[in-house]
């Protein structure tokens, strides 16, 4: 059946129609699409606009000018990008930290009340809280990296089996790759396509951010210089080497992520208990106003400090738990190392390491094992400084507390007449006045013994000089200038404080060595893992033609921690005699496990790499669940100690700040009923 005219048009008309709607809402959807893009570049010029700002405001504060440095020279190994990269992303790291440390300082200064002391130490801790968010955002982006990384050697491995050639393998991942991984990817990939690949390649490891990426670089500059291996089982020793690689990676991503989840919140909860000084006796006074005393005098001086003090060791504890300080700043020219130089102080010092030069070779021991630089000489130095500072700051305390007492004594008379029936709180606020008035001029008068006459003449001059006309109230109001006169006369810095000085200058002195006994503890357990990672770098490399125990002891030097010390003087030693370098490596350890493997290395000369660790190779798996058990033994012992430091300053603080002033408080109390 044919259509009409009029039907043809109809459905022109309709698909007309269609075609009209369809390009109409194909241009509406294309609109929303590109609005929402320029949205986007619109927010992200206005991000870097506000990144660039705070950037140039952090530059113009000393202090915050400094952090903002730091930031930005640990992230260049991460980011080997331009500047303008590298200075928004600290800046997002400085601005985070900045933004929550103002909040704690407002906190601060509305808890404070004008406590210079407890302001001091409030700062403190804020600074504490600063480093720990930056160097957790500095350890965040680490972490990305390594994540990243790890798929980026399962993608080279994947093109490598395809293609057959490191560096187009590298190449054909660049545009897939995510951004910090992709800027180091092309540097990668630059290097190995360069003219001198082994030479660029030990270059990279300057701007390398950790020795994964380095070993990665060395394994893949050294397999296209030299070409490939197949191994007995037809294995390529390329891809070999990548496994055992991301096993390495995977097992550091493991260990960051049980760190991070044992350790969570756990520094914080170290230094919190600082910040809950005021609100305590804020709550105490207002509830129970006489032991205003103990909070405002003398006892609560020494204790907030006692608990900023005790906050402090714990927090640096816990972080040195954390990573064995692999994550602290090394300060080759710090105060201990200036002073040590001095010559009349070398002379001293020299003459203490010459009387007990056995002790001295120790400790200088204990300082290499836990990767400290400092020297022994600059140690007991920084032994004495410690001492110096304890004993000045426990002198500042304790005259402090003289002063805060006095001051209390001549000043705070609002508990003074709680107990006293007076008309209202006004004609007791006129008492309270009467008394500071007499105390703050005539308390040497009443310092002595005071006699009933000397009394009356008091109780007199107060009827007619004040408001206070009731001869019952005026007696009330010289009782009590009798007794804060007499008591003012107590309050002196009396000599048996020196013995606090002193003692507090002796703990002073033996912290040093106690810490340096904690750091000692806490890197044996790290020195299993570290002799399975030296057993993985024997695997990558005892197969390569031309490997040499030079090589062996680089490698081991790179990854090395709790043995380093040891190793890089081993390297220096072994081109004069490598057999008594070695020998020698093996007595300056006595860990079981490492002097195993440095017998592996004797043997080497006489039955070559492959055969001197065949024993690793034949135990791998057993090796590798080891590792894994040892690991989880390890972080549980750190998390187990780290959690115990924790709560020291809580239940320090609950006790000698919450409980004990209100429980003596009631004891008074009884006492003056004759309970007991």
């Amino acid at each position: 059946m044919l259509m009409t005219t009029r039907q043809i048009i109809i459905v022109l008309f309709t698909i007309l129609i269609i075609l009209a709607g369809s390009f109409l809402y194909m241009y509406i959807q294309n609109q929303r699409k590109l609005n929402a893009v320029r949205m986007v570049q619109r927010t992200r010029v206005s991000n870097r606009n506000y990144l660039y700002n705070a950037m140039r405001l952090f530059s113009s504060i000393p202090y915050l000018k400094t952090q903002l440095a730091k930031v930005r020279n640990k992230l260049r190994n991460v980011y080997p990008a331009d500047d303008i990269t590298i200075n928004l992303q600290a800046t997002k790291i400085m601005l985070r930290a900045t933004l929550i440390s103002l909040a704690a300082i407002i906190i601060l200064l509305f808890a404070s009340r004008g406590d210079l002391v407890f302001l001091f130490m409030g700062f403190t801790m804020v600074y504490l809280f600063f480093t720990l968010m930056t160097n957790s955002g500095y350890s965040k982006i680490e972490v990305t990296l390594l994540h990243q990384f790890a798929d980026f050697i399962d993608g080279v491995r994947e093109n490598y089996n395809r293609l057959g050639r490191i560096d187009d393998a590298v190449g054909n991942l660049l545009d897939s790759l995510p951004f910090e991984m992709g800027l180091h990817a092309e540097k990668m990939h630059e290097i190995l396509t360069s003219t001198h690949i082994v030479e660029n390649a030990a270059e990279y490891a300057d701007i390398s951010p950790n020795h994964y990426f380095t070993t990665f670089m060395e394994v893949a500059s050294t397999t296209m210089e030299y070409g490939d291996k197949r191994m007995d089982n037809g294995e390529s020793m390329f891809l070999r080497n990548l496994n055992f690689l991301k096993e390495e990676i995977n097992n550091e991503l493991l260990r960051r992520q049980s760190n991070a989840a044992s350790f969570a919140g756990v520094a914080g909860i170290a230094i919190m208990p600082i910040f809950f000084i005021k609100p305590i006796s804020m709550y105490w006074i207002k509830n129970v106003p006489d032991v205003a005393s103990y909070y405002n005098g003398s006892y609560g001086t020494i204790i907030m400090v006692l608990v900023f003090i005790v906050s402090i060791m714990c927090y640096q504890a816990i972080e040195y738990l954390k990573d064995n300080g692999k994550s602290a700043d090394v300060k080759e020219n710090g105060i201990s190392r200036r002073v040590a130089d001095i010559r009349i102080v070398k002379r001293f010092v020299t003459g203490i390491v010459s009387r007990n030069y056995s002790k001295a070779v120790r400790e200088e021991e204990m300082l290499r094992f836990t990767g400290d630089h400092l020297g022994i000489n600059a140690f007991i130095v920084r032994r004495y400084l410690v001492a110096l500072a304890a004993g000045l700051v426990m002198t500042v305390v304790l005259c402090t507390s003289v002063v805060r007492d006095r001051m209390l004594l001549f000043n705070d008379f609002t508990t003074s007449f709680q107990s006293s029936i007076v008309p209202n709180d006004e004609y007791r606020k006129i008492m309270e006045d009467a008394a500071y008035y007499y105390v703050s001029n005539y308390a040497d008068l009443y310092s002595g013994d005071v006699t009933a006459v000397q009394k009356e003449e008091l109780v007199k001059n107060i009827t007619e000089n004040t408001e206070v006309h009731s001869k019952r109230y005026a007696e009330t109001v010289a009782d009590e200038v009798i007794t804060r006169s007499q008591r003012s006369t107590t309050l002196y810095f009396k000599w048996w404080y020196l013995f606090g000085i002193f003692g507090a200058a002796i703990i002073g002195y033996m912290a040093p060595y106690w810490v340096l006994l904690f750091k000692q503890s806490s890197v044996r357990m790290d020195m299993e893992d570290e002799v399975s990672q030296f057993q993985t770098i024997v695997l990558m490399l005892m197969h390569v033609d031309g490997v040499s125990i030079n090589m062996i002891m680089e490698w081991m030097e790179r990854f090395a921690f709790c043995f380093k010390s040891s190793i890089s003087e081993c390297i220096y030693a072994m081109p004069h005699n490598g057999q008594k370098a070695l020998y020698q490596l093996r007595e300056a350890e006595s860990f079981p496990s490492f002097q195993s493997f440095v017998n592996n290395l004797l043997n080497v000369d006489n039955v070559g790499v492959e055969k001197a660790f065949s024993g690793i190779e034949i135990d791998r798996e057993y090796y590798k669940n080891k590792r894994k058990e040892d690991n989880i033994i390890m972080i549980q012992k750190k998390s187990n100690m780290a959690t115990i430091l924790c709560f020291v300053p809580l239940f320090f603080i609950l006790f000698a700040y919450f409980i004990f002033p209100v429980a003596q408080y009631a004891m008074t109390q009884m006492q003056m009923f004759s309970v007991f």
